[in-house]
């Protein structure tokens, strides 16, 4: 872009904000101290919770309404 000076130094983060702790940007550190440890994030932790309560509402929901439709 025309008007900007480059230092020669590349970065990602826009122009008049810190790149933060470890180089990552502010808003990709996580709030999830915990989890972060290992290898395991919690975005994947939530989804597997996710998918294993939709699977007991699935079976409940087949043994509420087995007598509908001659099921």
């Amino acid at each position: 872009m025309a008007g900007i000076r480059r230092t020669g130094v590349s970065s990602t983060a826009p122009q008049g904000q810190s790149e933060g702790r470890d180089g990552l940007g502010q808003g990709l550190t996580s709030r999830y101290k915990s989890f972060t440890s290992g290898s395991w994030e919690p975005t994947i932790i939530f989804m597997l919770l996710l998918v294993l309560v939709e699977i007991f509402a699935y079976g409940g929901l087949r043994y509420m309404f087995r007598s509908v439709h001659g099921g």
